[in-house]
C-alpha cells in the first residue's frame, strides 16, 4: 500500500521507491490524534499543515496570567490593609457614638456585597 500511495511522490523527485528503501532511507506514517494536531505537531512538516503552533506557548501565557493574577491578589491585599485603617477608626468613632455591634455588621456587609456583586454580574 505505501508504494502505490508513495509512487508519485518518489516519480517526483526521480528516484524509484525501492532504491530509496536500500540506500537507508525511512518512510514514515505518523498517527496524531485530532485534538494534538496544532498544538503538538510541531515536529511534523507538511503542506497543508503550516499554520501550527506549539504547547510551549500555551504553557509560557500561562504562567504569565498566573503571575499577574497572584500579583492582584497581593495587590488587592495591600489595599485592604490599607483600607482597615480608616475602617478601624470609623468602627471607633460610630462606638462612641453609641452604635450597637448589629448595626456596625449591618453597616459594613451590605458594601462588602455589593463589591462582590459588581465584579461577578460583569462575567
Amino acid at each position: 500500500m505505501v508504494k502505490v500511495q508513495a509512487a508519485p511522490a518518489f516519480r517526483r523527485i526521480g528516484k524509484p521507491f525501492d532504491e530509496f528503501i536500500k540506500s537507508g532511507g525511512r518512510w514514515d506514517l505518523h498517527l496524531l490524534p485530532l485534538t494534538d494536531v496544532h498544538l503538538r505537531s510541531s515536529h511534523i512538516t507538511t503542506p497543508w499543515l503550516s499554520h501550527l503552533s506549539s504547547i510551549k506557548y500555551i504553557y509560557i501565557f500561562g504562567s504569565i496570567a498566573l503571575f499577574i493574577i497572584i500579583l492582584a491578589c497581593v495587590n488587592f491585599m495591600n489595599l485592604s490593609t490599607a483600607r482597615s485603617a480608616k475602617r478601624a477608626k470609623e468602627v471607633g468613632i460610630r462606638k462612641v457614638a453609641g452604635s450597637t455591634r448589629g448595626q456596625l455588621v449591618n453597616n459594613f456587609y451590605p458594601k462588602r456585597f455589593y463589591t462582590a456583586l459588581f465584579p461577578a454580574c460583569l462575567l
